[in-house]
């Protein structure tokens, strides 16, 4: 996955991040908070953290179809198979297994991180409103 496209609208406040791999592209976008006008790099942080999740949740959905055929196919097919054969299916089934596993945990992993963010940017505007009154 790489970055192909960046940019920060000062007349709209609109940050947006596009990356892509070998499947597609995925697009992440924020509107910066009014208090955070002079910080563009708030805004890509956040347009890049979802657009990362986009692409997750895209993959996951990719492998979620792999496992299906898999296990259609080993259904389908179970009883022409040799030993060796069955055995290569079923490591191939349990590894998917595991990828869909890591995949929702690294979702929730970064959509949990986001929100800390928000967070974390929510009090660092209240001390400075703080300060300025």
């Amino acid at each position: 996955m790489k970055m192909i496209y960046n940019n920060f609208d000062p007349l709209t406040n609109v940050t947006t991040v596009t990356l892509a791999d070998k499947y597609g592209t995925y697009t992440g976008t924020a509107k910066l908070h009014p208090d955070d006008i002079n910080n563009s790099i708030a805004g890509f942080r956040i347009a890049e953290e979802r657009a990362r999740i986009k692409f997750y949740k895209a993959r996951l959905k990719r492998e979620k179809i792999r496992l299906q055929t898999l296990i259609s196919f080993k259904k389908e097919y179970y009883q022409d198979f040799s030993l060796k054969e069955f055995n290569f299916l079923e490591i191939r089934i349990n590894r998917s297994l595991r990828l869909i596993k890591d995949l929702n945990e690294t979702i929730s992993i970064h959509e949990d991180s986001l929100k800390e963010y928000f967070k974390a940017r929510a009090k660092i505007v209240k001390k400075i409103k703080d300060k300025n009154k």
